[in-house]
């Protein structure tokens, strides 16, 4: 990659084998990440170098990186190379950076290192910022700079998301507007040297001197607050750089959306089973409450049958009678909940209904609320009408039975006045004789 340099400061990079004109990536890496990028002697890193074909070395101590790493006990990976081979590099760091995806799925508690902190020269940092939201598009990740003790020509760029293709994306794309800085000439080689020395600090605060006397402002060279020509519009505005990052980005967004569907047809599967859950459970209530009515309404006509045999006892007659009446109220009740299980199921139950975009039909629930209400009416109807026979069956019954019985009394007094007044007239013809 050659890039427009002033005077090269790259000669105490020697360690991190940078050319004039390279245009390297800096990802801090620190805890568990370093063993899982580096491997079991060195085999990850190894793979990683031949699957990519860039550079990728771990910088853990001077003079390659700054104490300050050090002291938080942090290390620098650094990718160099063509553009295919730092996109390849990059996304394969990041990728063995956070762990195999199952891991994190099995064991959710377990730290996701779900942040890639990038580090970039200082004067990338507000043209990241004025690209910020076309930098995070499609992404769903967040991005935030801050600025660590003891270098000051640099910024961190945290990038927080949830999966890694995310990740990957915005961390590439990040890394592009610094590809297209460097090209224009915005940033030099010795912006990439990691080393902040006095010297450097001292130049700085004498160039400022230099401006502020200066009598006029210069036209040329891009504003500091915004892109350069080819970055102003955003980096979603441009096309990449790399074609393999823009094919890369095609089929994570496929991916995404196969996920998407995925969820999706999941959810709608949970749908439909908690609604067979509910109509399992209406049904068996149903049931319950029916088989309830019935029991109550054979224990309600027994009773009355029983009360029709003891007539004669007024008492008694009552007493059945009004714990049939009750069974009748009873079993009255216990119909109704059966129906009210019924309707707040399909009239105040709220549906869930599918996506427009999901591959299942929809359902017109009017339809089947409209068709269950009616056919509840109709049950209702015709066992109120059950109801009414039976009772009408239960009392013409009961008259029958009365009457019977009143004739049968009748008779049985009528045989016994007979025969009190044969035994009357055979005690009277007795004392005659």
């Amino acid at each position: 990659l050659q890039a427009p340099c002033c005077k090269s400061l790259l000669s105490r990079s020697s360690a991190m084998n940078l050319q004039p004109g390279d245009i390297p990536c800096y990802l801090i890496l620190g805890g568990i990440q370093v063993p899982r990028v580096i491997g079991k002697g060195g085999a990850i890193i190894k793979e990683l170098r031949q699957e990519s074909g860039a550079t990728v070395n771990i910088l853990d101590r001077p003079p390659a990186v700054p104490e300050a790493f050090q002291r938080l006990e942090l290390k620098v990976a650094v990718v160099n190379g063509p553009d295919a081979a730092m996109h390849a590099g990059v996304t394969g760091l990041i990728r063995n950076a956070r762990g195999p995806q199952s891991i994190r799925l099995l064991d959710p508690d377990a730290d996701k290192d779900d942040e890639v902190v990038l580090f970039v020269p200082e004067k990338c940092e507000a043209h990241i910022v004025g690209a910020h939201d076309s930098l995070l598009e499609g992404t769903g990740c967040s991005m935030r700079l801050s600025v660590m003790e003891g270098l000051r020509r640099h910024r961190k760029v945290h990038i927080t998301g949830d999966t890694t293709q995310d990740l990957q994306i915005a961390a590439w794309r990040v890394h592009e507007v610094v590809l297209r800085l460097a090209r224009s000439g915005v940033l030099a080689d010795k912006d990439f040297d990691l080393q902040d020395s006095s010297w450097d600090i001292a130049m700085q605060a004498f160039q400022s001197k230099r401006q502020t006397a200066a009598s006029g402002v210069s036209d040329g060279g891009p504003a500091a607050g915004g892109l350069p020509a080819g970055c102003a519009s955003g980096a979603s505005a441009q096309p990449l750089l790399v074609p393999e990052a823009a094919a890369f980005e095609s089929q994570a967004r496929k991916q995404r959306e196969v996920r998407d569907r995925e969820v999706q047809e999941r959810e709608e599967r949970e749908r439909k089973a908690r609604l067979r859950d509910a109509q399992a459970r209406d049904a068996s209530e149903r049931h319950a409450a029916e088989i309830e009515s019935r029991t109550l309404a054979d224990r309600a006509r027994n009773n009355w049958e029983q009360a029709s045999l003891v007539r004669d006892d007024p008492k008694r007659y009552e007493a059945l009678a009004a714990e049939a009446r009750g069974f009748e109220v009873q079993s009255r009740d216990a119909h109704k909940r059966s129906i009210a299980t019924a309707q707040t199921k399909f009239s105040d139950a709220p549906v869930e209904q599918p996506a427009s975009h999901s591959t299942f039909g929809t359902v017109d629930v009017t339809d089947v609320r409209e068709d269950e209400r009616l056919r509840l009416e109709r049950e209702a109807k015709e066992h109120r009408h059950q109801e009414d026979r039976e009772r009408q069956r239960r009392e013409a019954e009961a008259f029958e039975r009365d009457a019977r019985n009143r004739q049968l009394q009748r008779q049985e007094q009528m045989r016994v006045e007979r025969d009190q007044q044969e035994h009357r007239h055979q005690q009277h013809h007795d004392r005659e004789e």
